[in-house]
């Protein structure tokens, strides 16, 4: 399948897996958390905190939700835009991270389900500037050479953006 502009449609396969479960008996939570997930809970003064593995809630304490502590790697969507030449470019990034403190991903995803969710607009601004400030033969030449000079000047930048949010920037390209 493809899109009217041509760009073939990536097939998105979902898949739930169990991050937990909790129960509530009274004024007490139970609350396990299945390998490679945390749960957040929140105290009667409004702070954040988390484990891992089996945990009580109780005395004012509220369980919030599970958090994903695995390694993720998604990818963009196709981005078109032109060169400084005005060459049209056509740039896809694969972006590879993982939750490392779950009380600020909590506490900064808004309405977002994952890092890269939150991320993927600065994915494409970076990359804008990145393109847009170059010409076509630079782009040819930057592919050659794995896109290093591209990516080191997007990695810091991208990496201050996802711990902000809580997660690791594991790597992209």
């Amino acid at each position: 399948r493809f899109y009217p502009d041509g760009c073939e449609i990536d097939q998105a396969i979902k898949v739930k897996i169990k991050s937990g479960e909790y129960e509530t008996i009274g004024s007490l939570t139970f609350v396990r958390a299945e390998p490679g997930f945390a749960f957040v809970t929140q105290t009667a003064s409004g702070d954040l905190n988390y484990d891992i593995g089996f945990g009580l809630v109780r005395g004012g304490e509220v369980f919030k939700q599970f958090v994903d502590l695995q390694h993720h790697a998604r990818t963009t969507r196709w981005f078109k835009m032109e060169t400084k030449d005005r060459q049209e470019v056509k740039v896809r990034i694969q972006v590879r991270w993982r939750i490392e403190n779950p009380v600020t991903w909590v506490k900064r995803k808004g309405t977002n389900d994952d890092i890269f969710q939150a991320v993927e607009e600065n994915i494409q601004a970076l990359v804008l500037e990145s393109i847009t400030g170059h010409t076509y033969e630079h782009c040819i030449v930057e592919a050659g050479k794995g896109f290093s000079g591209f990516e080191s000047t997007m990695r810091p930048r991208l990496t201050k953006h996802i711990v902000s949010l809580g997660g690791n920037l594991l790597g992209f390209e």
